[in-house]
C-alpha cells in the first residue's frame, strides 16, 4: 500500500530515489557482514559449532554458497588496507559490487586513482576496466593477455556416451549436486591422479602416542616435536599399530619415535629382551607388546574397503562433500575398547575427524540405525 501511494503521488522520481537509498544501505550492510565474517573466520567460530570449514559454517548458518563467502571475506580483508574505498562504501557513495571489483586491483598507493577513474562508471563498466589486470596495476597500465582456453570435442559411440554421463553423475553426487561441468571434470582428474588406496591407512608418518595421557610426538625436519593430542587420536582410529615400547619422560629431541605407542613398562621390556638374548622366542615379546599396547588394533584392508564402499568413499557428516582425504573413525573409541566391527566404523574427512577428537563435534547412533551429528547448539541427522 505504501509503495502504491508513492507511485501515484510522487511518480518515478520518488521510486528511483527510494531504490538508490536502499541500494546504499545494502552496500553498507554488505560491508558490515563482510567484516563480521572475516572476524568469525579469524576466531575460528566454525570449530565451536562442529563445522569442518568456515565455508560449511557460513552455508549452514546463513545459507551462503562458497563463492559468496569467499568474496565477502576477500573484500572485507582488502578494505582494511583501503580506507577511502571503505568509507565510500559505508556512506553509500559506491555499491558493494563496485567495491568488490576495485578490491581485485587497488592497493593503498593506487586506491585514489582507481576511485577517481571509476567514480561515474556503472558496475559493468568497472568490471570491464578491471578485467585482465593484476593487483597493484594502475588504470592506465596495459592489460594482461587473456588466459588461454581449450575446447575439447569427443565423438563417442552411444554406449560410451552413456557411461560418461553415468560417471559424471556419480562424481557430481560426490562433490555436490550444484557442481558445474568444469567442476565435475576437475574432480575426475583429481580422482584419477590423486586418489589413495582406501585399503591402506591415511597416515604415512610415524607417531609416538602415550596410551595413558594421549600426548603425541612426531618426527619433523629431523626433530621430534610434540603435536596436538588430536593428531594421535586420529592416528589411533586410522593408523597401523606397530607395537609398544617403554619410554621414560618425553622423547629426546634428537631421537626419532620408534613405534606408535609407548608405555611405562621398562622392567618388563628389559626382562623380555634379556630372555630373547638368552635364546627365548620372539613370539613372547610380540605377545606382551600387544598386551601393553592396550586395545588398539589396526583396521584390516577388507574392513576398510567395506567401510569406504558403504559410506560412498566420502565423509558421512551431513552436508560435507569431501571425498579425497577421508579417514576411518571408531564411533566407540579404541581406548574404550571399541571394536573394529563395521557398525562401529565410519568415514570422516580430516577436518571433521579433527573436530570430533578436539571435542567440537559428537556423533551418536550407528550406521545401521542412523547417525546424529551434534555440536554446541544444534544437531542434524544423516
Amino acid at each position: 500500500m505504501h509503495v502504491r501511494h508513492i507511485a501515484q503521488n510522487d511518480g518515478w522520481k520518488s521510486i528511483d530515489s527510494m531504490l538508490l537509498q536502499l541500494s546504499a544501505r545494502k552496500g553498507e550492510l554488505d560491508a558490515e557482514i563482510g567484516r563480521w565474517l572475516l572476524l568469525a573466520r579469524r576466531e575460528g567460530v566454525h570449530r565451536h559449532l562442529g563445522c569442518a570449514s568456515f565455508t560449511e559454517y557460513a552455508g549452514r548458518r546463513f545459507g551462503y554458497d562458497e563463492k559468496t563467502v569467499q568474496e565477502k571475506v576477500r573484500v572485507a580483508e582488502a578494505l582494511e588496507q583501503l580506507p577511502e574505498l571503505r568509507n565510500r562504501l559505508e556512506r553509500g557513495a559506491c555499491s558493494w559490487s563496485v567495491a568488490r571489483e576495485l578490491t581485485r586491483v587497488a592497493k593503498p598507493e593506487t586506491e585514489a586513482e582507481w576511485i577517481a577513474k571509476t567514480d561515474t562508471m556503472t558496475v559493468r563498466q568497472v568490471e570491464a576496466l578491471v578485467a585482465r589486470r593484476e593487483p597493484g596495476d594502475r588504470p592506465s597500465d596495459q592489460r594482461k593477455p587473456p588466459e588461454a582456453t581449450y575446447r575439447i570435442v569427443n565423438v563417442l559411440p552411444a554406449s560410451d556416451y552413456a557411461d560418461y554421463l553415468a560417471a559424471s553423475e556419480l562424481v557430481r553426487k560426490e562433490i555436490g549436486a550444484g557442481a558445474s561441468q568444469a567442476d565435475v571434470f576437475r574432480a575426475m582428474v583429481q580422482m584419477a591422479l590423486g586418489t589413495r588406496d582406501v585399503t591402506k591407512p591415511g597416515y604415512q608418518v610415524t607417531a609416538t602416542v602415550c596410551i595413558h595421557c594421549t600426548r603425541t610426538w612426531r618426527e619433523d625436519a629431523g626433530k621430534t616435536i610434540e603435536v596436538p593430542s588430536s593428531v594421535g587420536e586420529r592416528a589411533r582410529c586410522d593408523g597401523t599399530v606397530v607395537g609398544a615400547t617403554s619410554m621414560d619422560g618425553e622423547p629426546a629431541e634428537d631421537a626419532a619415535p620408534e613405534t606408535t605407542a609407548h608405555v611405562g613398562a621398562r622392567e618388563v621390556v628389559r626382562a623380555l629382551r634379556t630372555q630373547v638374548r638368552r635364546g627365548g622366542s620372539t613370539a613372547l615379546i610380540h605377545l606382551v607388546t600387544e598386551i601393553l599396547a592396550g586395545p588398539f588394533r589396526t583396521v584390516t584392508r577388507s574392513q576398510r574397503r567395506a567401510v569406504f564402499a558403504r559410506d560412498h568413499h566420502r565423509c558421512v557428516v551431513n552436508g560435507c562433500t569431501h571425498f579425497r582425504y577421508v579417514d576411518v573413525h571408531h564411533l566407540v573409541f579404541q581406548e574404550l575398547y571399541g571394536p573394529n566391527a563395521l557398525d562401529n566404523l565410519v568415514t570422516l574427512c580430516t577436518q571433521h575427524h579433527d573436530l570430533l577428537h578436539a571435542g567440537y563435534l559428537a556423533i551418536e547412533g550407528k550406521p545401521s540405525t542412523g547417525l546424529v551429528f551434534r555440536e554446541a547448539h544444534n544437531a542434524w541427522r544423516r
